[in-house]
């Protein structure tokens, strides 16, 4: 074998290795970055994070990945499927509220004892919200998460 053969298996043989490690982080779905605000009744929900929840599309039985946003004190939130704001999987998601107890900053079955001060009488663990949402391609997406006391009435967890 000539010399510069060798560095020429050698360079296809990085290539090759390069490719695959990039390939093994990317997603196999179309993404797209989303952000937006979770209120309650007017008022910024941000003791939690809010998770989407990607819906299998026609025969397949394969969604993705959820994506999750911690919310922030104004209750705006950006979503990371593999990582931080990376964004949420391309199609119809579900989308689920979670509380967080901000005295461990975990999800927590007890969370409902403390009341966020920005919703001062709702306790809940979670809430489903009922109606889908679309994450679309090739562009930023900005879905707003409205809710109601009402809401968390008839939909939330109280685990």
């Amino acid at each position: 074998m000539t010399h510069s053969t060798s560095w020429r298996l050698l360079a296809l043989a990085i290539s090759v290795g390069l490719g695959a490690i990039s390939g093994c982080s990317g997603s196999p779905y179309d993404m797209a970055s989303v952000t937006g605000k979770v209120t309650i009744d007017g008022q910024p929900f941000a003791q939690g994070k809010v998770m989407f929840a990607p819906i299998a599309a026609g025969k397949s039985s394969e969604a993705g990945r959820p994506a999750f946003g911690r919310l922030q004190s104004d209750g705006s939130f950006e979503l990371g499927t593999y990582e931080p704001g990376d964004g949420a999987v391309v199609g119809e998601h579900w989308v689920t509220v979670i509380r967080i107890d901000p005295e461990t900053d975990q999800d927590d079955q007890e969370a409902s004892r403390v009341a966020p001060p920005s919703a001062a009488l709702i306790q809940f663990s979670r809430i489903a919200v009922p109606t889908k949402v679309i994450v679309s391609a090739d562009q930023d997406n900005v879905i707003d998460v409205v809710l109601t006391k009402a809401d968390l009435a008839r939909y939330a967890s109280h685990d």
